[in-house]
């Protein structure tokens, strides 16, 4: 009977260690910029040179401030603009353009626990293909906390077309 006592207590007591399965607002508003600096430095080469646009809503489905949304299309050097008013398709995926924008991001935090966070990049530009006039390029990156601060650990998968 004690020990059944003493497995309770411990594991009611270890749960409030366990690592959290959603951010705060803030957590999440810090996550997207450190995803949104790493992009801009080494994920943007992939569109060509002109106007970039930056989808304000989020892949995952959150809510941002104004305030985060002027701060992450700065991190880009983007247009804050919605991505279904970008790439228009008329008949099919072989009929998108995205008019006069080299490029589209759209981000997403996947996942979070105190120390990891899981963010998507999705990244589109128009291409010279008759069958996908759109490019696609979406890493899933990995960022640890350290230090109070998230850095980019590495790239966890990718989807492309």
């Amino acid at each position: 009977m004690l020990t059944i006592v003493c497995i309770a207590a411990t594991l009611s007591a270890s749960g409030n260690q366990t690592p959290r399965d959603t951010a705060t607002p803030t957590d999440t508003a810090t996550i997207e910029r450190a995803a949104a600096a790493y992009a801009a430095d080494h994920l943007l080469r992939t569109i060509a040179a002109g106007p970039r646009a930056f989808d304000p809503q989020s892949s995952d489905g959150h809510r941002r401030s104004p305030e985060q949304v002027a701060a992450l299309a700065r991190l880009l050097n983007a247009e804050t603009i919605p991505r279904t008013a970008v790439v228009t398709c008329k008949h099919g995926l072989e009929s998108c353009e995205m008019g006069r924008y080299a490029g589209i991001v759209t981000l997403g935090v996947l996942s979070t626990t105190d120390s990891t966070a899981e963010v998507t990049v999705r990244i589109e530009w128009p291409v010279r293909s008759v069958r996908q006039p759109v490019a696609l390029f979406e890493p899933t990156l990995l960022f640890v906390r350290s230090n109070g601060a998230w850095h980019f650990a590495r790239i966890v998968e990718v989807r492309s077309t």
